[in-house]
């Protein structure tokens, strides 16, 4: 089965600021559909990085963890780490190997965990987006049309 975890909703919420308006959508559903393509398009990333084709990628894959990157797949396999584990100086990639970690991720379902979060993100923007525009709390044109355009691609990328 796949392990799912959730993240603290501080990562999640979109700061409001003072006057913002987009039709009459209040600045926490305005702010929150571009917050959440942002947040797709960055565990989509984090996700590539370890188990994407570098030649679709067009770059090698693990260059996050070689430079010591605090990615969410990362993140989640420290956090099942027995703590005596991780008790060692130095940088983590000199203490254990890319594939030796992306084989103890896969394990643990960690990179379909970070996939499915990508693609909820992305459903979450494209519903918010379709239903403000249902009841035309804002207007269908140029910038919603590249909203939603973007939501999709965010997590399209070639794995």
């Amino acid at each position: 089965s796949t392990r799912s975890f959730d993240l603290p909703n501080f990562l999640f919420d979109p700061v409001p600021y003072r006057g913002s308006r987009w039709g009459h959508f209040s600045c926490l559903k305005e702010c929150r559909p571009p917050y959440d393509v942002g947040q797709a398009f960055q565990v989509h990333d984090d996700y590539l990085d370890y188990w994407g084709d570098a030649t679709k990628l067009g770059k090698p894959i693990g260059q996050d963890f070689a430079s010591g990157k605090a990615t969410l797949p990362l993140i989640r396999w420290l956090e099942i780490q027995p703590g005596d584990r991780l008790t060692r100086h130095g940088k983590l990639h000199e203490h254990f190997s890319f594939d030796e970690v992306v084989a103890e991720m896969n394990r643990e379902h960690i990179g379909e965990s970070s996939r499915d979060l990508a693609m909820q993100l992305s459903r979450q923007a494209q519903t918010l987006l379709l239903t403000a525009s249902a009841s035309r709390s804002i207007p269908a044109n140029g910038s919603y049309d590249a909203l939603i355009k973007l939501a999709k691609a965010s997590v399209q990328r070639p794995a």
